[in-house]
């Protein structure tokens, strides 16, 4: 497990036995001169990313999880990089920026990272579906947006979500991609039928939090779910048979 903070540290953790976590290494990062912001895996494991409040992004090579190398460094984005992804074949990384910039990344060789595309949005969040063919971005202006990434160098809008009343901090897929939840600073989740991701369907609006939710993650069987809120709670559903149909 990885965890970032404002310190400019990134801390690995041993998480075998999850209810003793062993720390394995400790990354002073000092190409990041202020909080890192965010932190991602690659599914296979070796290779994790991380974005910092500069715009800098590292790819780290953590086959030996207490002996991190950094492998490349990449500085595309001028503004805190505030999301980072991983497609499920681990052979695309996206990247979203204060900058206003989405940035979609070749990995197949993290250690000479490709940009091949670039979209203009004023992104807080990315997500990529499991079958990683369809990316979802969440906006400041309140949008959600659904792309078809088959073919990541050309990247084609599906739809536009725009029922939230504020920032879209987070988005992700159900493991098995029909459903998406998203959250917002309007307090609340959404959650949306995508199995046909150009015309997405909401099926739920939860508004159990009392300030703005920040994380939404789904358990690995998608019945259940969780989000993390400003209002300092975990809250963890359980999704009914309707929202994963």
């Amino acid at each position: 497990m990885a965890a970032s903070g404002a310190d400019s540290k990134v801390m690995l953790w041993n998480v075998v036995d999850p209810a003793k976590p062993v720390r394995v290494a400790t990354l002073t990062i000092t190409d990041h001169p202020g909080p890192v912001f965010s932190v991602a895996f690659n599914p296979d494991g070796k290779t994790m990313a991380t974005g910092g409040i500069e715009g800098t992004m590292m790819v780290w090579n953590v086959v030996d999880p207490a002996r991190p190398v950094r492998v490349a460094t990449l500085t595309d984005h001028s503004g805190t990089v505030s999301s980072i992804a991983f497609s499920p074949h681990g052979k695309t990384m996206a990247t979203s920026s204060a900058d206003r910039t989405v940035t979609v990344w070749n990995v197949v060789d993290p250690t000479k990272p490709v940009r091949v595309a670039t979209l203009a949005d004023d992104a807080t969040s990315v997500a990529f579906s499991p079958d990683g063919k369809a990316m979802a971005i969440g906006n400041i202006d309140s949008r959600v947006k659904v792309w078809n990434v088959v073919d990541p160098t050309k990247p084609v809008g599906l739809a536009t979500l725009t029922d939230h009343g504020g920032p879209v901090y987070s988005a992700a897929f159900s493991p098995d991609g029909k459903t998406m939840a998203t959250t917002s600073h309007d307090k609340t989740v959404r959650v949306w039928n995508v199995v046909d991701p150009t015309k997405p369907v909401r099926v739920a609006t939860l508004t159990d939090h009392t300030r703005s939710v920040h994380w939404v993650a789904f358990s690995p069987d998608g019945k259940t779910m969780a989000t993390a809120s400003a209002d300092t709670t975990v809250i963890v559903w359980k999704l009914p048979s309707h929202s994963r149909a």
